[in-house]
């Protein structure tokens, strides 16, 4: 809500103007003449007035820069979707986001996969809930509790590494693969958590989870990835469909060369009736739920304006999510 970003604002000493925002989210003229650092539009149409130090966009909003007459000093949003970076970069606007704003959220979904999918606690319920009390599943017999067993996520960014704090106190081994880390990384030694290679990960984890970006034409598991995972090997993905080559996945799924596998993220939102994952006994579904909280939405503009903060005070090098960072810092 618009008040509560307020007040979080003049918690933190920025000027921030409420009384400009209408309920269609239009900025009236009169707008800039209002001595504010920052202004939040909640609505669906954005007029930016002259003068006005930075803006809040919230999500859902279409937004070009260019209308805004290029006097904005900064924009800031969870993503950038809603933002045209290369118009913005052209002004010498500089975007700041949050896509860490439901880091926390996911994270709790995640080991919470891990538990469903090991345990059949879906697939339980799901019985009970069509009258049969099921005793029977596809892992009985080897249902292993996690601890002691080794956890690989692929990708160590903001996500991951809330897993691993999550995780302590579980009695896990954890390893992870980034090509992006160092070994000297503070939170893999303050975790515990060793850095290996792909291959070593995939074939020594017990649960792989999906915590990384790709850019590249091709899934980061593919067939001759997946092939590497081992029989009694769980997959956990709530990070992007992209990185997972599903139809290999249903494959080694369907012959039991892994044990099971949950996922949150799919090629196509939402799934069709006839998606083959849905004749599977040993996958755990959900329809992208890892970031549904309250909180995803409630604690974003506090987490954001401590980057914002930063950016005041000239602490450049340690803003996040600075996305035209590059081009915008020397403007």
């Amino acid at each position: 809500p618009i008040a509560e970003i307020a007040k979080i604002c003049h918690d933190r000493g920025v000027l921030f103007h409420t009384d400009a925002v209408q309920a269609a989210g239009k900025v009236p003229v009169n707008a800039a003449e209002c001595d504010a650092d920052f202004i939040a539009i909640s609505g669906h149409k954005l007029h930016a007035p002259k003068g006005v130090g930075a803006l809040y966009i919230r999500r859902g909003i279409p937004f070009t820069p260019l209308i805004c007459g290029g006097h904005q000093e900064k924009m800031r949003r969870g993503g950038t979707e809603n933002v045209n970076v290369e118009a913005a970069t052209e002004l010498g606007i500089p975007v700041l986001s949050n896509p860490a704003h439901n880091a926390n959220a996911v994270a709790e979904f995640t080991v919470g996969l891990m538990i469903a999918e090991t345990r059949n606690i879906a697939r339980g319920h799901g019985a009970l809930m069509n009258g049969t009390w099921r005793e029977r599943f596809a892992n009985s017999g080897v249902i292993f509790e996690l601890v002691n067993q080794t956890i690989g996520l692929i990708g160590f960014g903001t996500i991951a590494r809330l897993v691993v704090k999550k995780l302590q106190g579980w009695d896990v081994n954890v390893i992870v693969y980034d090509p992006y880390v160092s070994e000297n990384d503070p939170d893999l030694i303050k975790y515990g958590c060793k850095k290996v290679e792909l291959h070593e990960l995939l074939s020594t984890a017990d649960v792989v989870s999906l915590h990384a970006r790709s850019s590249g034409d091709k899934p980061l598991l593919g067939a001759e990835e997946l092939a590497l995972l081992k029989p009694s090997a769980y997959l956990v993905n709530t990070a992007r469909s992209y990185l997972v080559d599903y139809d290999a996945l249903y494959e080694i799924l369907r012959d039991g060369k892994i044990r099971g596998a949950a996922l949150d993220v799919f090629e196509s939102e939402p799934i069709k009736a006839d998606h083959k994952m849905l004749t599977l006994d040993n996958v755990t579904l959900t329809n992208h739920r890892g970031g549904d909280t309250v909180n995803s939405y409630s604690d974003s503009p506090a987490m954001l304006l401590c980057e914002a903060k930063k950016f005041h005070e000239g602490d450049f090098d340690s803003v996040r999510f600075w996305k035209n960072k590059k081009d915008t810092i020397k403007k």
